[in-house]
């Protein structure tokens, strides 16, 4: 998967995978799944010291119209 730095900064263009486990209806552990299979790319981010991952909108929903 080859994406631009681009799609990274637009905004909108991102959300935190706990932000798409509520909007998509998926698992944290199918997203976690997805990633380390490479079928989403992330950027790991910190808000007030706790990790999350950040997504890129598109791929998370094309992976949750594939899961449903």
């Amino acid at each position: 998967m080859s994406v631009s730095q681009a799609n990274w900064t637009q905004p909108g263009a991102t959300l935190s995978h706990k932000n798409a486990c509520k909007e998509f209806g998926i698992e944290e552990s199918e997203i976690i799944e997805a990633i380390r299979r490479g079928r989403l790319q992330y950027k790991e981010n910190y808000a007030h010291g706790n990790p999350y991952f950040r997504l890129l909108r598109d791929e998370v929903e094309k992976f949750a119209k594939e899961m449903h």
